[in-house]
């Protein structure tokens, strides 16, 4: 399950602290080795994927998931996932003609090492 995090701010690796994706220019950011792939959910797929990624993105095809599905909030996606595989949710509300939202999800690497760090920190973050 992905952690949910409101935000219209850049997002940072939480190994390394470097911007993963930026509200304003998305994805196009010099990515560290920790991420793993970026899906935006308005248009329904991976938007890009690191190399090492790129074996996970063929499973998930073979897999041949229904399209609605093929999200990284799934429970089958994020089996498919490597272990230590962590998905953030990251949403952005706001108006239009209406209440509009977008969710970009980030899959990043998680070293084992930080793994204990990063629960305890989302433990906190819920109070």
């Amino acid at each position: 399950m992905a952690l949910e995090v409101d935000s219209e701010e850049p997002f940072f690796c939480p190994v390394c602290g470097s911007v993963m994706v930026d509200p304003e220019v998305g994805f196009e950011v010099d990515r560290c080795e920790h991420f793993l792939f970026g899906y935006v959910d308005m248009a329904g797929e991976l938007e890009v994927f690191s190399p090492d990624f790129a074996p996970v993105a063929r499973r998930l095809e073979a897999a041949e998931l229904d399209e609605e599905y093929l999200v990284p909030w799934d429970e089958q996606f994020a089996q498919l996932c490597e272990p230590g595989t962590k998905i953030f949710g990251l949403t952005s509300r706001g108006m239009a003609c209406g209440p509009v939202s977008i969710t970009v999800c980030v899959g990043v690497a998680i070293p084992a090492a930080y793994a204990a760090r990063l629960e305890l920190q989302e433990v906190n973050a819920h109070g």
